[in-house]
């Protein structure tokens, strides 16, 4: 059961890496997940599942928020 889970969350991953940014294109799957941490993993995982599943809008609002954290950039109020 464990192998079968891990398996399903690697195929996801490589979902996401297959729609990586065009300035990661020449990297390999194992280059671009190497230094990621488990929340990074976890967030890629979560993304690429919303993508599959025809959530794309979800999946670009959750990146989107992970980045205005990261670099603590404030959205634009009208």
């Amino acid at each position: 059961m464990a192998w079968a889970i891990l398996r399903h969350i690697e195929k996801t991953l490589r979902v996401g890496y297959a729609h990586r940014p065009t300035a990661l294109r020449h990297l390999t799957f194992d280059e671009v997940t190497a230094d990621m941490d488990i929340d990074e993993l976890a967030l890629m995982f979560l993304t690429s599942g919303l993508r599959i599943a025809g959530h794309h809008e979800a999946a670009h609002a959750i990146e989107m928020r992970v980045f205005r954290t990261q670099f603590q950039i404030t959205p634009k109020s009208d």
